[in-house]
């Protein structure tokens, strides 16, 4: 899968996420076994991703805003 401006990278072990900072950006997420899938999308180019046990959080660099997601 294709992915317009992949920038930032994390993992938690069990699955890699990344950021496609565009200006209708996406969170992306894939596993050893599956497919890279969006976990959110229309994002204002996102940037900064960081990971815990549950969520994912990043920034949207338009409008400046921090973001959460469950994994």
């Amino acid at each position: 899968m294709g992915q317009p401006n992949p920038t930032h990278v994390v993992t938690d072990g069990a699955a890699v996420y990344w950021t496609s900072s565009t200006a209708t950006g996406a969170i992306m997420k894939r596993t050893a076994t599956a497919a890279a899938t969006p976990l959110v999308s229309n994002q204002a180019f996102p940037a900064c991703i960081a990971v815990d046990a549950t969520s994912l959080y990043w920034v949207n660099e338009n409008g400046a805003s921090v973001m959460r997601v469950a994994k």
